[in-house]
């Protein structure tokens, strides 16, 4: 049944039905027209950047050219251009692949390969040659955008352009005019990649590393319901981290760790040291802001049905309007995950109507042989995190200080 359920979670991975802001994506893909929408979404970009401009939105000016580089202020490191800043890489070396990316991107940035993928996005690992740094490289193609589709993109840039936190992924700046087809947003690589991939590589995570996972997420978290923010798409596909050393134990130890339900396939996670990780996972950073919005108080709500239908909570599935506590589920759904390998809502058919009825019930269970040895201390944490009243739901402040995140 485990490696049903684990198949079901790979296949959900790619699966464009369980995530509801793809499946608007690849119904207004199809129905839009090229020529006529390009003309009317410059004109919707620029009034929409003007709006946001006026209210202090976005922080960065809009570019004058398809050169110009919008550099973050908030950000600690300043990206610019510069003329002379690729003598080494220029139009003649430039991959078939990627030429028609630098039709605009600055040659100063180097796209080495890619590392991510959307409806109408694509994630590249880069060289930044002029500050000899990798950085990620999001690169969103405005052609077949909607209003509602570059709104959100001003709004990605205009939320991230805010945020400095060590749990977070930085975005350094970002280069787009009303006039380009491209739009780039300039991030920080995280060279772990993604949480999930480690999920599948390990089956489950030990309660002392999926603690120090948990707790960094929610560190963050908490800076952005601090802030007004709320992400709306945590999952472990949008948790990325940074390797560090594995640190393997002794036989005995791996013994002592094994779980019954454990096949001989289990691959151990090594040692686990304080502050550190275990598994080769050591800072863990939260992700991709596509979906974010601004909630100024805990009293606003917003409405729009968004997020991965597994992860999304009650509220959002019965459009009832929803608060910050939608990522406390979202939490409540990865910790859950992590511990056992498989999410608390899914379907043996794949089918994202059933998964968001028994969202919507709450109807998820410790199901055994796997939870059997979960502690108490963890299954009761979970309990308060996917708790369907959202006004009884866990607040970000009581997970943090719940028994379970408290232990050394």
């Amino acid at each position: 049944m485990l490696d049903l359920i684990k198949n079901i979670l790979k296949k959900n991975k790619k699966d464009p039905t369980i995530n509801l802001q793809q499946q608007q994506k690849q119904k207004q893909h199809q129905q839009s027209q090229s020529h006529q929408q390009q003309s009317k979404q410059s004109k919707v970009e620029r009034r929409l950047r003007s709006h946001l401009e006026q209210d202090n939105k976005i922080l960065s000016s809009n570019a004058s050219s398809s050169h110009s580089l919008h550099s973050a202020t908030t950000s600690s490191t300043k990206v610019t251009t510069s003329s002379s800043s690729s003598s080494l890489f220029n139009a003649s070396n430039v991959p078939q692949e990627f030429q028609s990316y630098y039709k605009e991107l600055p040659f100063r940035y180097q796209l080495i390969e890619q590392i991510g993928e959307g409806a109408f996005s694509v994630v590249f690992k880069a060289l930044d040659t002029q500050l000899n740094r990798l950085i990620a490289i999001k690169i969103i193609d405005k052609t077949h955008l909607k209003t509602e589709q570059i709104n959100s993109v001003l709004k990605e840039i205009a939320i991230m352009s805010k945020l400095k936190h060590d749990n977070i992924t930085r975005l350094y700046g970002h280069l787009n005019s009303s006039q380009s087809q491209y739009c780039f947003l300039y991030l920080e690589y995280v060279n772990g990649g993604e949480l999930f991939n480690q999920i599948i590589k390990y089956t489950y995570f030990s309660e002392d590393l999926s603690r120090h996972i948990i707790r960094q997420v929610t560190t963050s978290v908490k800076y952005l319901h601090d802030n007004g923010i709320v992400h709306r798409d945590i999952k472990p596909e949008n948790l990325l981290f940074v390797k560090n050393d594995f640190i393997p134990r002794s036989n005995s130890e791996k013994f002592g760790a094994r779980r019954q339900s454990d096949d001989n396939n289990k691959v151990d996670e090594g040692a686990f040291i304080k502050n550190y990780g275990a598994g080769g996972i050591g800072a863990v950073k939260l992700a991709d802001f596509g979906l974010s919005t601004v909630l100024y108080n805990d009293n606003m709500k917003a409405k729009t049905p968004c997020g991965t239908v597994g992860y999304t909570s009650p509220e959002q599935h019965l459009n009832l309007g929803y608060t910050k506590k939608v990522d406390i589920w979202a939490i409540g759904c990865v910790l859950y995950t992590l511990v056992v390998g498989f999410p608390p809502f899914y379907s043996n058919t794949q089918d994202s109507k059933d998964i968001s009825l028994k969202v919507a019930r709450g109807e998820y269970k410790f199901l055994a042989p796997w939870f059997d040895e979960v502690s108490d201390e963890c299954k009761n944490l979970i309990s308060n995190l996917l708790t369907v009243d959202p006004e009884k739901r866990y607040s970000v402040d009581q997970l943090l200080k719940d028994p379970w995140m408290l232990i050394v």
